[in-house]
């Protein structure tokens, strides 16, 4: 009975997405809205300024308002108006000037209470200095509230620029960068990766090579800079690319996941069969197009003219080494050779220097990782 209450939930919020988007603006105002009034208990339960304050909770209430009402104008106006435009000396000037200012308002605040507590066991000269250290300290206070808020906004803004540079290099040059658990970076090309998994809190990125590199990031994230014609989310697991897909149907999708032909079954989200079904029958049509286009341009080049205007044809061993990529992007020239024994190693990197040279082929990524595709 939970499987089908839970079922039935997530068919509602498929269809909601904009009920759904309430929902996650009404949590993240209720968990800002519980962090506040921790804090208040935190001022009122446990203040050093005033002890017994719990009896006049009305101070600490106002105190809490003014440094919610200081970091929220911080966080919505000075920070995207200023330290992101690179007004750094105004940005700081203000925001200094306004934790000054509201440690100061709850000296005046609680100044009679302080005094009331403090004058049995203080003269008037040590409570005027005790009252200017308690001043320093409050203030101290709000600039750890306003470290922490400014540290969180820093890392969303560093998170969303990073994701913006992957996206333009995923869009203008089909390429991402991957940032393995070990900490090395790699680029890797688009036409390289058959399809993106998870495991556990790591995701894995599988290349049409047999190669995998692990990264601490979420399937979303790739969904976001991978541009949408090139991959597609078939179930909460795993990600596929269209350039890849050998067959599919209603309930899933079949792709080819290295260069010796193997293939993999991939299931849809069971709540989402038609919308999937619909994209790939669009993407994947279109992708086959494009192959297409591709195939033709190369059988038209298969004639070339040199500067005497000779015309020659390629060789069988050429046309048998563009069959091979054409069936294997970013293949490597070890595999070439693999699937031609008959020939030797010196007679297809010949063929390869003069189909590079015509134009036919092109060489792409790290010297260790890249291949050789088609143009």
């Amino acid at each position: 009975m939970k499987f089908i209450f839970f079922d039935k939930k997530k068919r509602y919020f498929a269809k909601n997405k904009n009920k759904m988007k309430l929902l996650k603006k009404i949590l993240r105002v209720g968990l800002h809205i519980l962090f506040w009034a921790i804090v208040y208990i935190i001022f009122t339960r446990f203040s050093f300024l005033r002890p017994g304050c719990m009896w006049q909770p009305y101070k600490e209430m106002l105190c809490v308002v003014m440094l919610a009402i200081v970091l929220y104008l911080n966080k919505f106006l000075l920070f995207p108006k200023l330290y992101l435009k690179r007004e750094y000396l105004w940005y700081w000037s203000i925001t200094v000037f306004l934790l000054f200012m509201i440690g100061f308002s709850e000296i005046q605040l609680v100044k009679s209470n302080i005094i009331k507590i403090m004058s049995n066991s203080l003269t008037p000269k040590q409570l005027s200095w005790y009252l200017v250290s308690v001043f320093f300290l409050v203030t101290f206070r709000y600039a750890g509230f306003f470290a922490f808020f400014f540290i969180n906004k820093v890392t969303d803004q560093i998170k969303l620029l990073l994701e913006q540079q992957q996206k333009l290099l995923a869009v203008e040059n089909k390429q991402i960068i991957i940032t393995t658990t070990s900490g090395k970076e790699v680029l890797l090309t688009l036409k390289e990766i058959t399809y993106i998994s998870v495991e556990g809190k790591l995701s894995v990125v599988h290349l049409i090579n047999k190669q995998e590199y692990r990264q601490i990031q979420t399937l979303n994230y790739y969904e976001k800079i991978i541009p949408e014609h090139l991959c597609l989310r078939v179930n909460r697991n795993n990600l596929v690319m269209y350039h890849y897909v050998c067959d599919y149907n209603a309930d899933s999708v079949t792709l080819r996941i290295n260069n010796n032909g193997e293939q993999q079954i991939f299931p849809f989200f069971h709540n989402q069969n038609q919308n999937i079904f619909e994209k790939l029958k669009k993407n994947v049509t279109s992708e086959i197009e494009k192959n297409e286009k591709r195939s033709k341009k190369v059988k038209k080049r298969f004639k070339f003219r040199t500067k005497k205007n000779e015309t020659f044809e390629l060789k069988e061993i050429s046309k048998q080494i563009l069959e091979i990529i054409r069936n294997n992007p970013s293949i490597f020239a070890k595999d070439i050779k693999s699937q031609l024994p008959q020939v030797t190693p010196r007679t297809i990197d010949n063929h390869l220097r003069k189909l590079k040279d015509l134009g036919l082929v092109k060489r792409e990524g790290a010297p260790k990782t890249g291949g050789y595709f088609l143009v």
